[in-house]
C-alpha cells in the first residue's frame, strides 16, 4: 500500500467512525441542549444584588460573629467558674448538723484542691480512656469541693 493510499484509507476510517452516532447519543445531546437553553433563560432573568442588600448582609455577618465571640467568652467564663445550675444548692440540714470543725473542713478542701490540680496536669497529658477516667475523678472531686465550700 502506498503512502497516499494509506492516508486516504485512514481518513475514510476516521470519518466513518465519527459519523457513527447512536440514537442514545442523539437523545442525550438533545436533552443537554434543552438544559442549556433553560440555563441561558434563567441567567437572563438574574439581576445583580442590590449594593444595600450586600452591605446589610455584611453587617449582619459581623454582628453574628461578634455575638458568637461573646457567647464563647461567657461559656468559657461559666466553665472556669465551675458552677452548674444544680450546684447552687445550699447545704442540707444533715450537712449542717455534722460536728466537723471549720478547720477540718478547710483542710479537706485544701487536699481536694491539691488533688484536683495534680489530676488536671495528668489530664493534659493523658489520652483515650485514661483521659475519661481522670475527667470522671475530677467531676467527683468538684462535687465534693462544692459541698465543702457550702459547709464553710
Amino acid at each position: 500500500m502506498k503512502k497516499s493510499e494509506f492516508k486516504e484509507y485512514l481518513k475514510n476510517e476516521i470519518v466513518s467512525v465519527l459519523q457513527e452516532a447512536s440514537n442514545d447519543d442523539l437523545e442525550t445531546q438533545k436533552e443537554l441542549n434543552k438544559e442549556l437553553e433553560k440555563t441561558v433563560e434563567l441567567s437572563k432573568n438574574l439581576t445583580e444584588a442590590d449594593p444595600n442588600d450586600i452591605k446589610a448582609q455584611q453587617d449582619l455577618n459581623k454582628e453574628l460573629d461578634a455575638t458568637k465571640t461573646k457567647a464563647d467568652a461567657l461559656k468559657a467564663a461559666g466553665d472556669a467558674s465551675g458552677l452548674a445550675e444544680d450546684e447552687d444548692n445550699e447545704p442540707t440540714s444533715a450537712d449542717l448538723k455534722k460536728n466537723d470543725s471549720i478547720t477540718t473542713t478547710a483542710k479537706e478542701l485544701q487536699k481536694i484542691v491539691a488533688k484536683m490540680k495534680d489530676l488536671a496536669k495528668e489530664f493534659k497529658e493523658a489520652k483515650g480512656d485514661l483521659k475519661d477516667q481522670i475527667k470522671d475523678k475530677l467531676k467527683d472531686l468538684t462535687a465534693k469541693k462544692k459541698k465543702l465550700e457550702g459547709l464553710l
